[in-house]
C-alpha cells in the first residue's frame, strides 16, 4: 500500500497525518503531518514533518497558509520542495562563504605565517630569532604588517622593558618585525602589504670590549693545558680564537679543507658578512692546528658523530672557571675581543689591518678597539708638542711689509 493512502484528516482542511509502525510521541505512535493543497491546477501532496521533532498541526496550518499566500502573490517558495531547495541552497552559499573565509583566514599573511617562511631561509641567527619570535612577539603572531599599530610596537618595548630585557634586545625584535615583512615583500608575488609606519629603533649603547689583564691570560693558557686531557678540541678552539680572533661560529664550521698550513692561511665560509674571506695563519695559530688531533670527521672541532658541533659552552666554561676569569667574560667571544685589544694597544697594527684580521665589514666596528691605543696617541701629540716647542733653527724671519726676506 502506498505510503500516502494512509493519511488520515487532521480535521483541519488539506492537513493530513500517518503513524509511525514504532516511534513513539508521548504515550502514541509518532505522527508525521502532511499538507495537500493544489496549485496551478496540479495537487500537491507533501511531507510536513514529525511531532518528535517538533511540528505540530499549528504549525501545518501556518506553512499551508504561507504557501498559498505565496502562490497568490508571486512572492516567496509556493511549495514545500522549492522552499527546501532554498533553504539549502543558502545553507550551501554560507558553508562555502564561511570555508572561504577559513582559507582567507589561514592564507593571510600574517607574522606567523611570515615567520613560518623566513625561519627556513635562516641558518645563524635562527636560535635567537625563533627565542624572541617566541618569547617576545605573541601578540602580534595573529596580525599582518598591514593591521600593525604604532600602539602594538609601545606595547612589545613596555613588556620587554619589564621582563628586563635590555635595549638590545628590544632592537633585535623590532629588526625581526621589519625584516618579516621585508621578506614577504621581496616575495614573487608579495605575501604582504608594507608596515603602515617605519619602526623606530631604541638607542643601544652595548659596547663592550672585553680583555684579559697578564695574570688572567696566564692562568687561561694553564687551565686550557691541564684541560687538554680530558678534551682535545675545546681548549684548542680557544687557543686559536685567541690568536687568530675568529668568531664563535666561523670555530665550529672550521673543516680541514678550509686550512691551508702550506700557504699560511684559513678560508672562513659563512661569515657575519656573508661573505668567505680569508685570514692569515701566525707562527702560533700554525702550532695550535698541527697539534690539534684529526679524526675521520671533516671538521676541525668535530661534535658527536664527527658532524659540526652546535657549541663550546660547557668546556669553555669548565676552563673559564678553573682560569678564575672574570665574571661575565664571554670564554669564545671575549678571547676575540682580547685578540683585538691587544693587537690595538701594540702600535703595531694598523686600524686598516685589524679589520681585515677581524673581518669586519664596515671601519666603524673595528674602532671599538682603536681607543685602546690612546697611549700612542699621546705619545704622538707629545712629538708635536716637541717641535714646536724647540728652538728654530731655519726660520726666514719676515720683513716689515710681511714679505720674506731675500735671506740666502
Amino acid at each position: 500500500m502506498a505510503l500516502f493512502d494512509q493519511l488520515k484528516s487532521t480535521g483541519r482542511t488539506g492537513v493530513y497525518y500517518y503513524r509511525h509502525a514504532t516511534r513513539k510521541f508521548s504515550a502514541t505512535k509518532d505522527r508525521c503531518f502532511v499538507l495537500r493543497y493544489s496549485l496551478k491546477g496540479k495537487r500537491h501532496t507533501e511531507t510536513f514533518g514529525w511531532e518528535t521533532e517538533g511540528k505540530t498541526l499549528v504549525l501545518a496550518e501556518i506553512k499551508l497558509a504561507e504557501l498559498k499566500a505565496a502562490a497568490k502573490s508571486g512572492q516567496g517558495p509556493t511549495t514545500l520542495a522549492e522552499e527546501r531547495e532554498i533553504r539549502e541552497a543558502h545553507e550551501l552559499r554560507t558553508k562555502q562563504a564561511k570555508e572561504a573565509e577559513e582559507r582567507a583566514r589561514l592564507n593571510r599573511p600574517t607574522f606567523s605565517m611570515l615567520w613560518e617562511h623566513y625561519s627556513q631561509t635562516l641558518t645563524k641567527s635562527l636560535n635567537t630569532d625563533l627565542s624572541n619570535f617566541t618569547l617576545h612577539l605573541g601578540p602580534i603572531h595573529s596580525k599582518t604588517p598591514d593591521e600593525l599599530l604604532s600602539l602594538d610596537i609601545e606595547r612589545i618595548h613596555r613588556n620587554l622593558k619589564k621582563k628586563g630585557r635590555s635595549p638590545q634586545t628590544v632592537a633585535h625584535c623590532l629588526r625581526l618585525i621589519t625584516r618579516l615583512t621585508n621578506y614577504g615583500l621581496d616575495q614573487t608575488p608579495p605575501l604582504c602589504t608594507p608596515l603602515p609606519f617605519r619602526v623606530k629603533l631604541p638607542k643601544v649603547d652595548n659596547i663592550v670590549t672585553e680583555t684579559l689583564t697578564p695574570d688572567e691570560h696566564a692562568r687561561l693558557l694553564g687551565a686550557i693545558a691541564a684541560d687538554l686531557d680530558k678534551d682535545p678540541w675545546t681548549g684548542r678552539a680557544m687557543l686559536l680564537a685567541l690568536t687568530t680572533g675568529m668568531r664563535r661560529g666561523e670555530l665550529l664550521r672550521l673543516q680541514w679543507k678550509d686550512i691551508d698550513l702550506d700557504f699560511g692561511f684559513i678560508e672562513l665560509r659563512e661569515t657575519k658578512s656573508g661573505k668567505t674571506q680569508r685570514i692569515p695563519i701566525n707562527t702560533a695559530a700554525q702550532g695550535i692546528l698541527e697539534d690539534t688531533p684529526r679524526t675521520a670527521s671533516a671538521y676541525v672541532f668535530p661534535g658527536k658523530d664527527g658532524g659540526q658541533r652546535s657549541d663550546l659552552n660547557r668546556g669553555t666554561r669548565r676552563i673559564a672557571k678553573a682560569a678564575q676569569l672574570p665574571e661575565g667574560f664571554r670564554p669564545l667571544h671575549g678571547l676575540r675581543h682580547h685578540y683585538a685589544t691587544t693587537l690595538a694597544s701594540s702600535g703595531k697594527v694598523t686600524p686598516q689591518a685589524l679589520q681585515k684580521l677581524l673581518t669586519h665589514a664596515s671601519f666603524e666596528t673595528t674602532q671599538r678597539y682603536t681607543h685602546l691605543s690612546d697611549t700612542h696617541l699621546q705619545e704622538a701629540a707629545e712629538t708635536a708638542s716637541d717641535l714646536l716647542q724647540a728652538k728654530p733653527t731655519n726660520v726666514i724671519p719676515l720683513t716689515a711689509s710681511g714679505s720674506y726676506s731675500s735671506k740666502t
